[in-house]
């Protein structure tokens, strides 16, 4: 197995690219509930210790959905066309929108919850190749 570290698609340099972007809730309507101005508005307002650490929970995310060989993760990360790095941002501007909301929840995440299949009905990722 190629080692985390080794993969070109960083989900760091994805989350940086995510916490500089205007947040309009495009391609997470399918994971939940949000007003994009509201997380627009924090998005504006955070730290850069928080913009640190939201990076650095992606970044242990990814490593442990790699570890447990998360199925919708090695689909992005494996995927042969765009499709797959377009899935990545959009489950981190997810996760971005969950850390916005709730910082303390979201480092709760524990590795049962990240390795847990995300539902076919929910996503495209049986169309990432």
């Amino acid at each position: 197995m190629q080692e985390y570290d080794q993969l070109t698609l960083r989900p760091e340099i994805v989350a940086k690219v995510v916490l500089g972007e205007k947040f309009t809730g495009h391609g997470i309507t399918m994971f939940s509930c949000v007003i994009p101005s509201e997380i627009e508005r924090a998005r504006n307002e955070i730290s850069n210790e928080q913009a640190e650490e939201f990076v650095r929970l992606v970044d242990r995310r990814c490593r442990t959905c790699w570890e447990v060989q998360a199925e919708w993760f090695t689909k992005c990360v494996r995927s042969k066309t765009g499709a797959g790095r377009d899935r990545l941002y959009d489950v981190i501007r997810h996760w971005l929108s969950a850390y916005l909301k709730d910082p303390v929840a979201f480092a709760a995440t524990g590795r049962a919850y990240l390795s847990n299949p995300i539902p076919k009905e929910s996503h495209g990722l049986a169309e990432v190749s």
